[in-house]
């Protein structure tokens, strides 16, 4: 199973850490430690903070536990470099569930921004059992050339 290196703890309920996901490290923010578990997914050119701050700060830890990760090339996630193969929104919905389980969650709800929404719908339709209740807002229903040119020349920020 995934390996945890913890990394800090800025307040109680606060962890943060590295789990070894699908041949890459992944980071990931938890907080709260309420019954209804979250996964946070990001949009394909965010990370954690960007996309999840005013959750991450203002959702009541006692009813939810919130899990956020920066996906495979952004973020504290790096290496490696972002890429954009055709089926890098199924591989970031399989490195969020792959991500739950190492951390111990084998059912979860899942809140998915921008292509994160996508993320998020591929994983509940590609895993159901896993998945509790889904919230998808400002996605898109299917990628341009000019989206995915956008995405690949905006790769080599760090969020």
């Amino acid at each position: 199973m995934a390996e945890n290196q913890h990394l800090e703890s800025r307040s109680p309920g606060f962890e943060s850490g590295k789990v070894w996901v699908n041949g890459v490290e992944l980071y990931y923010e938890r907080v709260g430690r309420g019954e209804h578990v979250l996964l946070l997914m990001p949009g394909a050119v965010a990370s954690i903070r960007s996309s999840f701050q005013p959750q991450l700060d203002t959702l009541d830890r006692e009813i939810f536990t919130l899990v956020a990760f920066d996906p495979r090339g952004y973020g504290w996630s790096r290496p490696p470099r972002r890429d954009f193969p055709e089926d890098f929104l199924l591989r970031d919905a399989r490195d969020g569930r792959e991500l739950m389980r190492a951390l111990g969650y084998s059912r979860f709800s899942i809140l998915g921004w921008c292509a994160g929404g996508i993320s998020a719908l591929l994983l509940a339709a590609t895993y159901p059992d896993d998945v509790n209740k889904l919230v998808v807002w400002g996605s898109f229903a299917y990628m341009t050339d000019t989206l995915v040119d956008t995405f690949e020349s905006t790769g080599h920020f760090v969020f």
